[in-house]
């Protein structure tokens, strides 16, 4: 995902203005930021 501007939820670890997001196996978005030390955010899809 890429921001138009900075923002605090941006989680990467490379800074800048975009992250890396997937679906992991239990169908909830997450991103690579836990992989490198960061918190490991999980979201998931309400209705």
């Amino acid at each position: 995902m890429t921001y138009k501007e900075d923002n605090d939820i941006i989680g990467s670890c490379f800074g800048g203005l975009s992250e890396d997001l997937y679906v992991n196996s239990d169908g909830l978005l997450t991103s690579t930021w836990r992989m490198f030390d960061g918190p490991g955010l999980f979201y998931k899809k309400m209705r």
